[in-house]
């Protein structure tokens, strides 16, 4: 089993809002609601508004990792 890796406070909150971009672009009946490319653009967009430049470099740096 792999050791789990520590994630920043960026990470978490992006993942998060990562799936529930999912579920929400499904509530919506869009049909790429499955396409991951745009739960990460809907996630970095809420980051974004948010106001918090430092939150969306450290969801940014999960990909730059390769980190899923």
């Amino acid at each position: 089993m792999q050791a789990s890796r520590l994630r920043s406070k960026g990470q978490i909150i992006g993942i998060i809002l990562h799936e529930l971009g999912h579920s929400l672009l499904n509530f919506w009946q869009n049909p790429s609601f499955m396409n991951e490319e745009t739960a990460d653009a809907f996630a970095t967009y809420m980051l974004m508004v948010s106001g918090d430049a430092r939150l969306v470099e450290e969801f940014a740096q999960s990909f730059e990792k390769g980190n899923p």
